[in-house]
């Protein structure tokens, strides 16, 4: 079994309202997408025992969880994954202290099998120990503009996709200038089309229709995120810049 020898000052640091402070218990999550495997570790001066569990991955199961295990004594570390940070703005209104740790913060403190219950071993004793390699969790405006961000360069990126097939299946005869929007260009084009046959006319309309309708769905998303760049510019402007100064 693990063992964890807190020291003296550690159980005894005065607390200025009631006057020992306790010992925090210490627990490591395994993020999964069905379920939640769940650490403990509980530190006392004659050794520690720990002790595993799991619960489903549902809002309905997380309420008891945080009801009956999360307090400001617990301290709670998982590794980053892709809903790691919003577990981090669940507990960290009930909990003492939540961590999100590096992805490499399990291998770095010993191979051996990847389990999960070997896993969370590790990551508790090293929440215990103070030594795990902790991430920065960026502000909700931040993690949503970074959302926004690559949603806009994956629509992008296909609507040129979609346009660069457009001008690949165009004959010889009939050239879009360079730079110019392929879908506007044959829209001021009408009689482009026509001079194409039965089967181009068909395969050029669906990319035609498939290069409007991105290009429509991401004007949103880029009116979007150049509201929040602005809003956050001056934010930032406001910061730096003091109410008193006048221009």
């Amino acid at each position: 079994p693990l063992r964890f020898k807190p020291g003296r000052r550690a159980l005894r640091d005065p607390d200025p309202v009631i006057g020992v402070r306790p010992v925090p218990r210490f627990l490591a999550l395994d993020l999964h997408r069905d379920y939640i495997h769940v650490c403990r570790l509980m530190p006392h001066p004659n050794g520690a025992k720990i002790r595993h569990s799991r619960f489903p991955n549902t809002p309905q199961a997380w309420s008891p969880f945080i009801a009956t295990e999360i307090d400001r004594d617990t301290w709670v570390a998982f590794e980053v994954t892709a809903n790691a940070f919003e577990i981090h703005d669940l507990l960290s209104p009930h909990a003492g202290k939540v961590l999100v740790v590096k992805p490499s913060a399990v291998k770095e403190r010993g191979a051996g099998r990847k389990t999960d219950r070997a896993d969370t071993e590790r990551l508790v004793t090293g929440l215990a120990q103070g030594t795990l390699p902790v991430v920065w969790v960026p502000p909700e405006e931040s993690r949503v503009l970074r959302r926004l961000l690559r949603l806009r360069q994956r629509t992008d990126s296909r609507r040129k996709a979609v346009g660069n097939h457009l001008r690949a299946l165009l004959p010889n005869f009939i050239a879009v200038p360079a730079g110019k929007d392929v879908a506007v260009w044959l829209q001021n084009h009408p009689g482009t089309l026509e001079r194409l046959s039965a089967d181009d006319r068909v395969l050029l309309g669906s990319l035609l229709r498939q290069y409007r309708v991105l290009q429509e769905g991401g004007s949103p998303v880029r009116e979007n995120v150049r509201k929040r760049r602005a809003r956050r510019w001056l934010e930032e402007h406001n910061r730096l810049v003091p109410a008193n100064v006048t221009r």
